[in-house]
């Protein structure tokens, strides 16, 4: 689970998105899985995917409070929230 890290979608074409991670950026190929998944989080406003480094695959089926169960604390309730003073 440590391997599991949070990544920027920076950048999408048609056959890979281009992840940034820690200061590095890392190309992924899309596949149909996770074409809809990435295309999926773009729509909804989410530019921000959970990646393994070890094995370099966007994590798809993941409970994020498995993963980060910093989701869970209370002043992290409205994160998802997009300041109307920008």
């Amino acid at each position: 689970m440590n391997n599991i890290v949070y990544a920027f979608i920076k950048e999408l074409k048609e056959q890979h998105v281009t992840l940034r991670i820690n200061n590095i950026d890392e190309t992924v190929k899309l596949t149909e899985e996770n074409r809809q998944f990435i295309f999926g989080a773009i729509q909804q406003g989410t530019f921000i995917v959970p990646f393994n480094q070890e094995s370099h695959e966007i994590v798809m089926d993941t409970s994020l409070l498995e993963y980060f169960p910093e989701a869970e604390r209370q002043e992290l309730t409205d994160a998802h929230l997009v300041p109307e003073d920008l």
